[in-house]
């Protein structure tokens, strides 16, 4: 049974591959098309459109047919989920290229000229960013889907700066020449069309890695050189383990992180949390404890958010999209302790180097 379904994924990947290419070409020669007012490729591109549309419909229904088949598992299952969504995408990127050959029926060959460079710089990488997408799946390249992701950002800046500059010519343009209005639309394809080659690059990441990479772009990112990873601890009040986390780490670590902390209900602040960090030389005190939807909504971008309260509560503890990862600790909670204020100095310790000893752990083995 293994043998027949490594043959079908193998079928499956040369029609993916050839759809693919055919995706690439299509893009190449809707931008050649519309730089160059070309009606006869503007033509072709049409006509090979079709073609997509009916391969991207029977390379889903073989997958489907497959999973039903054969019951796939793990890698094999998200090597098929990952061909199903990356034929969606390529049959929207085949769209937009058709698109784009509509529109070079009605831009005078006078007007392209005047944005050669410019349109076959973001058709160019339109294109590229395509291929690559596709290459990485097949080669599954971590590294060259990450590098496709980020280059989303090239592109839209290339396309905003010829908006730009094409919306003031319109405004400085005498008569009532329409040409330049069918560009607005046509960058925005483009624009559009590296969007599509980004969501590749981040299913070919969820079928390599297992993990589904959106709103996580931050953690894809190459850093600069000697930027500091943003750390927020959180607890329930705010008032002892979030900050003496967040302390530690400033102070053993400053130089790799910056740590701040948050409370899921902020309470007031724990004497004895702050007492035990002085013992170190650490303050604690300097600010009021504050709501963790307030400290990550207020335009701080983290790296990390870590609980450091018990499970039950962590749960508690809102979503923050854009965060690399985020990591649940548990310590026990000071305000909780009961006895003699010796005995409870003596249990807030014991939570103090605790939080000590598990971020020494982290920042020397699970943190870059």
């Amino acid at each position: 049974m293994k043998e027949h379904f490594q043959i079908e994924v193998a079928g499956l990947r040369d029609r993916f591959t050839a759809l693919g290419r055919t995706v690439i070409d299509n893009v190449r020669m809707a931008s050649e098309a519309l730089r160059t007012a070309d009606i006869q490729m503007a033509k072709a591109v049409l006509h090979a459109e079709n073609h997509v549309d009916y391969e991207e419909v029977r390379i889903e229904e073989e997958c489907l047919k497959v999973i039903a088949l054969h019951q796939p598992v793990a890698d094999d299952l998200r090597l098929l989920a990952g061909m199903i969504h990356i034929d969606h995408e390529l049959e929207r990127i085949s769209d937009l290229a058709a698109a784009l050959a509509k529109r070079a029926k009605r831009v005078s060959p006078e007007v392209a000229r005047a944005y050669d460079e410019d349109l076959n710089a973001i058709g160019t990488l339109a294109a590229a960013m395509t291929e690559d997408a596709l290459r990485a799946f097949l080669d599954r390249d971590v590294e060259a889907a990450k590098r496709v992701w980020r280059r989303d950002d090239e592109v839209d800046d290339a396309c905003d700066r010829l908006a730009d500059q094409v919306r003031t010519d319109i405004l400085a343009q005498t008569g009532d020449d329409p040409a330049r209005f069918e560009l607005l639309p046509a960058i925005a394809d483009f624009e559009r069309m590296a969007d599509h080659a980004a969501n590749i690059a981040k299913a070919v990441l969820y079928q390599i890695l297992g993990r589904i990479v959106r709103h996580r772009g931050r953690e894809f990112r190459p850093r600069a050189p000697g930027q500091k990873l943003r750390v927020l601890f959180v607890c329930v009040h705010n008032s002892a383990r979030s900050r003496m986390a967040a302390g530690w780490i400033n102070h053993l670590h400053g130089d790799r992180f910056e740590a701040e902390s948050a409370g899921i209900t902020p309470g007031d602040i724990n004497p004895l949390a702050i007492q035990v960090m002085r013992e170190e030389g650490i303050d604690i005190a300097d600010s009021a404890p504050r709501d963790v939807v307030a400290a990550t909504q207020s335009g701080a971008k983290f790296d990390y958010v870590i609980t450091v309260c018990d499970a039950a509560s962590a749960e508690r503890c809102p979503p923050v999209l854009g965060i690399a990862q985020q990591i649940q600790w548990e310590f026990e909670d000071p305000s909780s302790f009961s006895g003699t204020d010796p005995e409870k100095l003596r249990r807030t310790r014991m939570v103090r180097d605790a939080i000590r000893d598990r971020i020494e752990e982290w920042t020397r083995v699970s943190a870059p």
